[in-house]
């Protein structure tokens, strides 16, 4: 549509139909007459992930550190597999079952042979010139391509090739002599989220890269479970996608910490995965009352993600500077859900709408004569307008960049967070100079023991009641 401003990401969704392709092979029972007796794939390569790989529950407890998980009940593996993988049956027909039968005979495990055969369901898109044909067994770059054409929200990367190996290992000896600590440098299986977008600014892009990485590292150590049945997670993306999602959207929402205790964790004695709740996105970084409440009133002990980091900080070990960083990254993302700080897309919207209106008072040249004509003349204001939001967002990362007081255009979207971020930046250089940096800032993902555990939960509620108590005190 010419001259139009589109209400969501134009990347989420509209490119799904232009790379998509469906097997040579007929699928059995594949009978959708639009597809030539094949079965339709019935989501995108540029798409939340159709499969998770893993959603089996130790009986001890995630990591076996935590006492007091009961075995699951017989049969609540496979109940709980097809809870969280509840779009299988569908996906399951866009491969063959001699594939998954032929990877599963050379040692692969069925989850991870599935998630294989899913990726490999596609046509293959590229391939190297003089690649076509590789060694067996010495290389995974055939894997990669395919992997590497399927856009989807998370990606699960295979262990670093041998040949890397030696080069890896080296750079992980200079870490660890540098005290950076052990195993910086992972060999192994590796998840890559995928879903971030770069913002206007280092302190954004920091900010959310520090939220991933903590949550990520908090999940491991606190053995929490927050996997959620796949058909949530793609209603999640479609909330999180639409205009004002972080604000109006609405996400399901799942909490437990198995082995815990029975009042903070719906898992015990069953081995299923807990039921989910709709919370916006205010509710899931800060919590509320309801949700915060013990299991057996209903809800799910849930302290709010933002507490949850901020104590998981505490209790490891952080340093100061590093926490008070940290609670700033927080702060934006909370302030953004909150609508009290917009998010890149209504700022750029605001600017936009800003534009249009003074270059309208200022009268860009129109067009005139026909529909055709009106489209020229919406599509040229638009154009101008779109160089004009492009400068400021320019001139905001710029000198947001330099440092200093902020600029109006960065008051607006940022408040004085990133000039108190540079404060808190320059102590831990401080910091680091005088040899005082400790690996604690990298927060380990070690499972915890159980009174650790409890520790950081008690924490974050507290933390959370704090943060109440003074907003209703300020507010009075």
């Amino acid at each position: 549509v010419v001259g139009a401003q589109a209400t969501g990401p134009p990347r989420a969704g509209e490119p799904g139909g232009g790379g998509d392709g469906s097997r040579p092979e007929p699928v059995a029972g594949g009978d959708d007459p639009r597809c030539g007796g094949l079965r339709p794939f019935p989501k995108s390569r540029y798409d939340s992930i159709s499969l998770l790989v893993s959603t089996h529950l130790p009986p001890s407890g995630p990591g076996g550190t935590l006492e007091g998980v009961e075995e699951p009940e017989p049969g609540a593996e496979v109940v709980r597999d097809k809870r969280l993988n509840d779009l299988l049956p569908q996906i399951a027909q866009c491969w063959l079952p001699r594939h998954t039968a032929a990877l599963e005979r050379r040692g692969v495990p069925p989850p991870l042979a599935r998630h294989a055969a899913w990726l490999c369901a596609r046509d293959p898109l590229v391939v190297a010139a003089g690649r076509e044909r590789l060694p067996e067994g010495e290389s995974a770059e055939h894997y990669e391509l395919l992997q590497s054409t399927n856009w989807n929200s998370v990606r699960l990367k295979p262990p670093v090739a041998l040949a890397r190996r030696g080069a890896l290992d080296a750079a992980a000896g200079q870490a660890e002599a540098a005290g950076l600590g052990k195993g910086v440098m992972p060999q192994g299986w590796r998840v890559e989220l995928r879903t971030l977008e770069a913002q206007l600014t280092d302190f954004e892009n920091a900010a959310l890269c520090a939220f991933s990485t903590a949550f990520a590292s908090a999940v491991l150590a606190l053995g929490l479970e927050v996997r959620m049945p796949v058909t949530q997670i793609d209603d999640n993306m479609r909330q999180a996608t639409g205009k004002r999602g972080c604000v109006d959207g609405t996400y399901w929402l799942t909490f437990a910490i198995p082995g815990l205790d029975s009042e903070a964790s719906p898992l015990q004695g069953t081995g299923l995965p807990p039921a989910s709740v709709r919370a916006s996105m205010a509710e899931i970084l800060a919590s509320s009352d309801e949700l915060a409440e013990c299991s057996q009133s209903g809800g799910l002990h849930f302290p709010g993600l933002a507490y949850l980091i901020r104590a998981f900080a505490e209790v490891r070990g952080m340093s100061e500077p590093g926490q008070r960083l940290l609670g700033l990254y927080l702060e934006l993302l909370l302030k953004r859900a909150r609508g009290e700080l917009p998010t890149p897309a209504t700022f750029m919207r605001r600017q936009l709408e800003r534009a249009r209106t003074a270059r309208e008072g200022a009268g860009v040249p129109q067009v005139t004569g026909g529909a055709s004509s009106a489209r020229d003349s919406a599509q040229n204001l638009l154009v101008a307008s779109l160089e004009d939001v492009i400068l400021a967002c320019r001139d905001v990362s710029e000198m947001a960049a330099a440092g200093g007081e902020a600029t109006d255009l960065e008051a607006q979207l940022l408040g004085d967070l990133r000039e108190r971020a540079d404060d808190e930046r320059l102590a831990l250089a401080r910091m680091h100079a005088a040899g005082e940096w400790g690996a604690a800032e990298l927060l380990c993902s070690e499972q915890l023991p159980a009174d650790e555990v409890r520790a950081v939960l008690q924490l974050a509620h507290d933390l959370r009641r704090a943060d109440a108590a003074a907003s209703a005190s300020s507010s009075s």
